[in-house]
């Protein structure tokens, strides 16, 4: 690393790949967790260093609460060792409310940035869930959003131009298919989706159905959990008569059988980024983090 810096990252196969890159020392995290659920880590071959770099892996099968839980408490141990210390989560958990819809919920987004943000000098996501408040809104840390929709935009550059139409299922994803059209150039259209407050259920928009006939349709989405936004759009979609459908997302989180159900349907191409490790990663999250760690750490 630049400047004879000691750099430590802290993690598994994610720090272990970026470590490599930036030349820094791994150490590598044991879990366990005791008989009341409560949970206990452990990181390995810990040593003093002025820059620590935490960035935990998150698969499908991940507890978020756990992660959130166990990220918490190795980038306490890592601030015993290092003068300053990058948090990194490349899927931001509690990122939805934050708003207090109906009285008495607790604004979770602000609440839980509080306990991130301590013991940090950054703060680095990828592609968090955009609502009404930005990441620097939430945390008094500095903090940087990368984002995996232009590598992933490149994956369809085989397509052709006056075909390809992507759709960002509401107006949350527009800056997601903003970003995915970078290098591609393909039209984009944003649909209009209201959720039922009480009990999440969405509806889209679907009156103009001729603007997608013919065409190679791409939706671009930061997360799909439970699948139901995109789900419902896939029910509207195919009554029109179009060439093909493409799914894109930054995090393929899936929960439950969700990725049964998209198997399913007749998808062209469904890429995600490993944000969150799934078998359908094709973008690796590492190299943009990589980069703005070496921007950081001088």
């Amino acid at each position: 690393m630049a400047n004879n810096k000691k750099v430590l990252v802290f993690g598994n196969i994610l720090a272990k790949k970026i470590s490599q890159q930036i030349k820094a020392n791994f150490s590598e995290i044991e879990f366990r967790k005791f008989f009341d659920g409560e949970l206990k880590v452990r990181a390995l071959n810990v040593k003093k260093a002025d820059w620590g770099v935490v960035i935990l892996d998150i698969g499908q099968e991940t507890n978020i609460n756990e992660y959130l839980i166990n990220f918490l408490l190795v980038k306490s141990k890592a601030k015993e060792y290092c003068k300053n210390v990058i948090g990194i989560m490349t899927y931001m958990p509690y990122k939805r409310q934050d708003k207090e819809f109906l009285k008495g919920e607790a604004v979770s987004s602000n609440i839980i940035a509080s306990f991130i943000e301590k013991d940090l000098k950054y703060f680095i996501t990828c592609d968090s869930h955009v609502h009404r408040q930005t990441l620097q809104e939430i945390f008094s840390v500095k903090t940087f959003d990368l984002s995996m929709f232009m590598e992933l935009g490149q994956l369809f550059l085989d397509f052709k131009k006056e075909d390809a139409l992507i759709v960002a299922p509401d107006s949350e994803a527009k800056s997601f298919a903003e970003r995915f059209r970078v290098h591609n150039q393909f039209d984009y259209i944003v649909m209009k989706k209201v959720r039922d407050k009480k009990t999440g259920k969405v509806k889209i928009d679907m009156k103009d159905k001729k603007t997608f006939e013919n065409k190679d349709i791409i939706i671009v989405d930061d997360v799909s959990a439970s699948g139901g936004t995109i789900l419902h759009f896939l029910d509207l979609i195919e009554k029109c008569k179009v060439k093909s459908i493409s799914i894109v997302l930054s995090h393929g989180l899936f929960i439950g059988d969700v990725e049964k159900k998209f198997k399913k349907r007749k998808i062209r191409q469904m890429v995600t980024s490993n944000t969150i490790f799934n078998e359908f990663m094709k973008v690796d999250c590492t190299l943009e983090i990589v980069k703005k760690l070496k921007e950081l750490i001088k």
